[in-house]
């Protein structure tokens, strides 16, 4: 028999007792216990020999420090940790936007929607959270959909940034492009102008928020430090747009981008590919075959497939970990170890798309918060339906 022992992250304590009763058919046969304790307390645990194997959910620095200890560059040759470890870890998400097709008014404004709601929910702390749009520059629609996008964060509500240190890392990032020349800042959103509709819909109000309004960052090739927000995740409000030369030509602009998300930008997690129908089929698939990321959403954000296989792609190394080793769930019974990608396409537009739009911040709201619970601790018709036809 397989028992597991799960350490609450000290942020998200307060699901402890949401998670026990879930899963109380699990606790009260003994395979599971469900604790909070201390760094020192959580250190003697994963070092327990009766511990067989670590799987953890979080940050590269936490990893590094379970499996490799003060080990540091080339002397991390043999983990301190003696036993198997699997991680689940963080992910600059890149959304990138194919070129080569002229898209409607329509079209423009509902992919900016379904970008947007993404990239701002929980207030950018999410490790699939859309962070990095990677646009070909000579697409004649570029500032069109730059404007789409702006709009659409101009007019959503700002939600609190409640995640520990993101008011540092949000001020960090605007230190470093506020006054860069080939880089552009835009502040949106908040200043108090949505409380009342937040109020309105059973939210937080941007009145609580430490941060005040989103921000998005426009860089490109030319940039003096844009390596900066390749390699650091905000995991706060914060959306850059980096834009790549690719002569409005499908082919030329998925062949830069691929390559540029798979050598540049920090993290193999999940990452969506926004093909217009007119773009050849042929070319996504290219596009598709190439990524190296374990999760690929084909028109909408990675969350849709986080059921499927979920974690970081294999080619990663445990010395300079990423997005983590491994994968969890299991919709499909087939070996973890035969896993390259998870792979999900959906059509341009779909009904699907309706819970990446940011019309009402329905997660934020306690009585549909209360129905999602009452659907997972009940899961049938009768509790699923309030969800759908919640507004």
């Amino acid at each position: 028999d397989c028992c597991c022992i799960l350490k609450m992250h000290p942020v998200r304590s307060y699901a402890k007792a949401a998670l026990e009763i879930i899963l109380s058919e699990y606790i009260e046969k003994g395979f599971l216990r469900i604790m909070e304790c201390a760094v020192e307390e959580a250190k003697s645990l994963i070092n327990d020999e009766r511990i067989s194997r670590v799987h953890m959910t979080g940050g590269k620095g936490t990893h590094d420090a379970i499996v490799w200890g003060d080990l540091q560059g080339e002397s991390r040759l043999t983990p301190k940790l003696n036993k198997p470890m699997t991680s689940e870890l963080g992910c600059i998400t890149p959304y990138i936007v194919a070129s080569g097709a002229e898209w409607t008014a329509k079209q423009l404004q509902y992919q900016a929607q379904i970008l947007v709601g993404p990239a701002i929910a929980n207030s950018g702390c999410n490790c699939l959270s859309p962070k990095l749009v990677i646009l070909d520059k000579d697409w004649p629609q570029y500032d069109a959909f730059i404007g789409a996008i702006k709009k659409v964060m101009d007019e959503a509500i700002l939600l609190p940034a409640y995640y520990p240190g993101a008011g540092q890392r949000y001020d960090t990032f605007r230190s470093e492009y506020e006054n860069e020349a080939d880089a552009t800042v835009s502040l949106l959103g908040g200043n108090g102008k949505n409380e009342t509709k937040a109020k309105a819909q059973g939210g937080h109000t941007a009145a609580n928020a430490t941060i005040r309004q989103y921000m998005l960052i426009e860089i490109d090739d030319n940039t003096k430090n844009k390596a900066y927000a390749l390699r650091n995740e905000p995991f706060a409000p914060i959306l850059t747009v980096f834009s790549i030369r690719g002569g409005n030509d499908a082919s030329e602009f998925l062949d830069k981008a691929v390559s540029f998300a798979n050598e540049s930008v920090f993290g193999t997690l999940s990452t969506s590919l926004i093909l217009h129908p007119k773009v050849d089929k042929a070319v996504g698939d290219l596009a598709v075959a190439r990524l190296r990321y374990g999760t690929i959403v084909v028109n909408g954000w990675s969350a849709l497939a986080f059921n499927n296989y979920w974690g970081g792609h294999p080619s990663e190394e445990l010395a300079d970990i990423q997005s983590g080793k491994g994968f969890v769930n299991q919709t499909l019974d087939v070996d973890f170890n035969l896993v390259e990608k998870s792979v999900t396409r959906l059509p341009f537009k779909t009904i699907l798309h309706e819970v990446q739009k940011p019309r009402d911040f329905r997660f934020q709201n306690p009585k549909f918060s209360k129905n999602l619970l009452h659907f997972m601790v009940k899961p049938k018709l009768s509790t699923f339906a309030p969800l759908l036809f919640y507004r």
